[in-house]
């Protein structure tokens, strides 16, 4: 009672409840200090309640006032929710010596889950590109993947998010440009025994359905939610549909195929503008979910008479702000595909 009360009047606010009679009142409540996590809880419970009550009256008052585009209310509904959901809705500085006992508890609950033999990164499947990004794939980075037309950007992330999914990690694929089954079919003929065109055709062989059983099987159990809905392309749905997922416990990763198909509801002078927008917020949403994003994006093609080089960071279509938003930006180049003359050290062609 008395540091409940002492603190009330540091407050200013002992009077607004009631004064000390009140306080001695809500002492007889309790019957035991046995309970105390129980009767904290109500507190807390009640706390949550007051806040949706504000919550759904603010969304009430927004769906009301029309003046605004409606998906930035469902927006605002969603991240409410979530911030509710996940008790982050405050927001407060830390001392520098909170971040560091934040930054080496860190360390050790990595290094005593590796003992255990549990890896908190996300494995990306090629042993190079692991040891490149410190053991893979890290919450809560923007990982872009940049190539040009033709040279498999869709393929090396159904690649990473298979070898997510291996690792037992739950992950959602935004595909704006293809369906659902374009990609079950991109997975499925990972397997060069199985013809594209028999598969497409109808004309697959009796060996060929053995091996696409096989494949699918393999395949069948792996924790790859794909959102292909016209909609999606919107930022807004995408943001959405990660929270879902993230309020279901079902995000470790998301993919998004690709930027240049991206859209917002709001009016920016030049695309370059929307794209740093886009970006900006996936870097936030990202953040938010503490989740790593990887986000596909298109460079632009050299002009003609032009030969065409490696890959650079200038080359990102639209927008300088790519390179600004995003923690790791990588490259996917083929020269052969330009120049099938080209070899490599060994003598052979690239491809």
């Amino acid at each position: 009672m008395i540091t409940v009360m002492q603190e009330l009047i540091r407050v200013g606010k002992l009077d607004d409840i009631g004064g000390a009679f009140a306080i001695s009142e809500l002492s007889t409540m309790v019957s035991s200090s046995n309970h105390i996590k129980y009767h904290a809880q109500i507190v807390k419970d009640k706390a949550i309640a007051r806040r949706i009550i504000t919550l759904t009256s603010l969304v009430q008052d927004k769906a009301f006032e029309q003046t605004g585009d409606i998906s930035e209310t469902v927006e605002f509904l969603e991240k409410s929710i979530t911030e509710v959901n996940t008790n982050t809705s405050e927001i407060s500085s830390i001392t520098l010596a909170d971040a560091i006992k934040k930054s080496t508890d860190k360390a050790a609950e990595i290094q005593s889950l590796r003992e255990k033999g549990i890896d908190i990164s996300i494995k990306t499947g090629l042993t190079e590109l692991n040891r490149e990004f410190n053991g893979g794939f890290r919450a809560p980075d923007l990982i872009i993947i940049g190539g040009r037309p033709s040279m498999g950007k869709t393929q090396f992330a159904l690649h990473f998010a298979k070898h997510a999914a291996y690792s037992n990690k739950q992950v959602l694929f935004i595909s704006i440009e293809m369906t659902a089954s374009q990609l079950a079919d991109r997975l499925l003929l990972e397997d060069d025994r199985i013809s594209m065109y028999n598969l497409r055709t109808g004309n697959l062989s009796n060996d060929e359905w053995g091996y696409l059983d096989k494949r699918a099987g393999e395949l069948y159990n792996l924790n790859i939610n794909i959102a292909d809905n016209h909609n999606i392309r919107y930022i807004n749905n995408i943001k959405s549909e990660a929270r879902r997922m993230k309020r279901k416990d079902k995000l470790d990763i998301m993919f998004i195929d690709y930027l240049g198909l991206i859209r917002t509801n709001m009016k920016f002078g030049t695309r370059d503008l929307e794209i740093g927008y886009i970006t900006g917020e996936l870097k936030n949403l990202a953040k938010e979910l503490n989740i790593p994003i990887v986000l596909l994006s298109q460079l632009s093609r050299p002009p003609k008479g032009i030969s065409v080089k490696e890959p650079q960071l200038e080359d990102l279509r639209e927008s300088g702000n790519i390179e600004q938003d995003a923690d790791v930006v990588m490259f996917i180049h083929r020269p052969s595909y330009y120049d099938p003359t080209v070899t490599n050290s060994l003598g052979e062609s690239w491809d």
